[in-house]
């Protein structure tokens, strides 16, 4: 997805840019978590993310003229054991609608701790992004 998403906007600039696509999931026990498809489906999401470690993975394409490269970050994130209400109000904000696992680490609340990258999870890992430009340009 990272890829296609820099492809798309790469084919609709017609310059010599660097352009840059990502793209998140979630996976739980070897399942992938996408984004919510109504507030049942993520609250069933944040249910069985609560307490629990899953993983996150943003991958990251780098495209201009002359090259491409496609890389895949990967974190482990641990939830704080969620309450309904903490749930519900959540939901009701809006802010679960368009993310991977129903959740935003910069907004939720919900994680206890971070094993990797807090801006891969977050859906653009800077840290290692900047290395990759570094090499892309080279």
């Amino acid at each position: 997805m990272a890829r296609q998403k820099a492809i798309d906007v790469f084919n609709k600039n017609h310059g010599d840019r660097l352009v840059i696509g990502s793209d998140t999931i979630v996976v739980l026990d070897k399942k992938i978590i996408g984004k919510p498809t109504d507030n049942e489906d993520a609250k069933n999401m944040l249910r069985c993310l609560s307490g629990r470690i899953h993983k996150v993975y943003t991958g990251v394409c780098l495209i201009s003229n002359a090259r491409q490269k496609t890389f895949v970050v990967k974190s482990y994130v641990k939830f704080y054991k969620l309450t309904e209400k903490q749930i519900e109000q959540y939901i009701n904000s809006g802010k679960a609608n368009d993310k991977a696992g129903a959740y935003g680490i910069q907004d939720s609340g919900f994680v206890k701790k971070i094993f990797g990258s807090y801006s891969c999870v977050m859906g653009l890992p800077v840290e290692e992004l900047k290395k990759e430009i570094k090499r892309f340009l080279k």
